[in-house]
């Protein structure tokens, strides 16, 4: 005679199959319980900014920070590009000023102004990304030395202003105690050659387009470096820029 067996009217399993179905699983689900709890592997595990959009490596394309730099990078590119039109201008003009004793020493001033920037130019451009994975902000020795720089190149743009206004007078003038000159290398009439002073004011007006430019480029160099205190960018655009190598491009 068998024993008696009750099964549940709803799933038409006794009691018995069900307590050894599941006693069959438990081994299973503690298993797998502890392989979520402890996975070895940490690519499984978020980062703590992946939250966060991290720009370049989700669309190719630079990142704020990055943008930033490049720009100020363009800025300073053009002020050194024209620092050896001002160097050249001016050291002809302090070469023809024999007879401007007052313009001497403004011209002396600028074509040292010029000279010393030819080198820290590079050291600035060289200078492209933050100064910490957290922190989007240039160096501070970067920030104190372009400052000094700027005034540097502003009390020069004033020089050459001032040399423009006091050479005015001289505009035109020709050295007719000379004579007739042949006028070019490649002409075969003849003309009165410009006086010293004359030419001195022909090289201001071309120093006081040149300076007016570098001046330019500083002012649009600072308002990049502004953008770093006064815009807002996430954790990942930051240690991006400040991981970022041009040469691995």
């Amino acid at each position: 005679m068998h024993p008696s067996t009750t099964t549940d009217a709803t799933t038409g399993v006794s009691p018995e199959q069900d307590v050894e179905k599941n006693s069959s699983l438990a081994p299973l689900l503690t298993s797998y319980s502890a392989s979520v709890a402890m996975d070895p592997d940490p690519s499984n595990t978020p980062p703590p900014t992946a939250g966060l959009t991290d720009g370049k490596a989700k669309n190719g394309k630079p990142t704020g920070v990055q943008r930033v730099y490049a720009r100020k990078g363009g800025f300073l590119l053009g002020q050194w590009f024209f620092t050896f039109w001002v160097l050249g201008a001016t050291a002809q003009s302090l070469r023809l000023a024999s007879e401007l004793r007052f313009a001497v020493p403004m011209l002396a001033y600028t074509v040292v102004c010029a000279s010393i920037h030819v080198v820290p130019m590079y050291y600035f451009a060289m200078s492209n990304k933050p100064v910490s994975p957290t922190n989007s902000r240039p160096p501070q020795w970067y920030l104190v030395t372009y400052a000094i720089s700027s005034v540097a190149w502003f009390a020069a743009m004033a020089c050459v202003v001032l040399v423009l206004v006091d050479t005015l007078p001289f505009d035109g003038d020709e050295d007719i105690a000379k004579g007739l000159q042949k006028c070019g290398k490649h002409k075969t009439y003849k003309c009165y050659h410009a006086t010293k002073n004359a030419q001195i004011n022909t090289l201001a007006k071309m120093n006081t387009a040149t300076a007016g430019f570098i001046t330019l480029f500083i002012i649009g160099h600072w308002y990049q470096i502004s953008k770093l205190w006064w815009c807002t960018f996430t954790a990942d655009e930051i240690r991006e820029a400040y991981e970022f190598n041009p040469s691995k491009k």
